[in-house]
């Protein structure tokens, strides 16, 4: 339903928006496809783990393999505490999949892997949408026509096919939360756009990625999901090393 009223708001903001120039289709097609895999992960993640376990593990790597990218393939140079921070990030990603992988039981190891798999979605759209956004030269366009796509193809390839007239029901039900959501999910990705059209990619992802210590706290007092002392302190320990990257050279 988010991403349905997402597509929604989109459409009626074509009116305010420039047609997109041809060569930058390519890049509203290629990022609305990987948020889509984005989408449809992030459900199969949260199948098998908690809110608490699966958004730390995937936000965090995001941060790291976007960092890593920006040093190796466009050559940015790194600060001394921006690397203290990849390192904070990679020990302690590494470590808890470590730690699940090693707990009884298949749930935790698939949560892990389902949620490093996310990460790596994250970190791919986001390049994408930097380089996208900065080719096409309009952050509310690039916004707008993404928004656009991503609705098509999740509501069209993924929701209709297998929509049942019992889920109308659902949805009317918690419209209110879908419209809120949407209308949130729409401004929070119009600021990532917005920053990334600027030309900062590994800080943009890094400081968005320090929402990780929000989402175990809510996760554990909200959401009612198991407390474990070691999901407070990756927690903590991922934020530090976003906060280190995200720190200027």
């Amino acid at each position: 339903m988010i991403i349905g009223v997402e597509m929604l708001i989109g459409i009626l903001f074509i009116p305010f928006v420039a047609i997109p120039p041809l060569e930058s289709i390519i890049f509203l097609f290629i990022s609305a496809g990987i948020h889509t895999i984005y989408n449809l992960s992030l459900v199969w993640a949260y199948h098998k783990g908690d809110y608490s376990l699966v958004y730390p593990i995937a936000r965090g790597m995001a941060p790291l393999l976007v960092t890593i990218f920006s040093l190796f393939i466009l050559q940015e140079k790194l600060s001394f505490f921006q690397i203290l921070g990849i390192i904070l990030i990679s020990t302690t990603i590494s470590s808890s999949a470590l730690m699940f992988f090693q707990t009884p039981g298949v749930e935790q190891r698939q949560a892990t892997i389902r949620a490093c798999f996310v990460g790596i979605t994250i970190a791919c759209y986001s390049i994408i949408d930097s380089i996208g956004v900065q080719h096409m030269g309009d952050a509310m366009g690039f916004l707008v026509y993404v928004s656009i796509l991503r609705g098509f193809f999740f509501v069209g390839f993924i929701i209709l096919p297998v929509f049942k007239k019992e889920d109308l029901k659902v949805m009317k039900k918690h419209i209110y939360k879908g419209v809120f959501g949407g209308v949130f999910a729409f401004a929070s990705y119009g600021i990532l756009v917005w920053v990334l059209s600027m030309g900062v990619l590994a800080p943009a992802i890094a400081l968005r990625g320090t929402s990780v210590l929000f989402a175990t706290i809510i996760g554990i007092l909200f959401l009612k999901e198991y407390f474990a002392l070691h999901r407070v302190f990756m927690g903590v320990i991922v934020c530090i090393g976003i906060i280190l990257i995200s720190t200027p050279h």
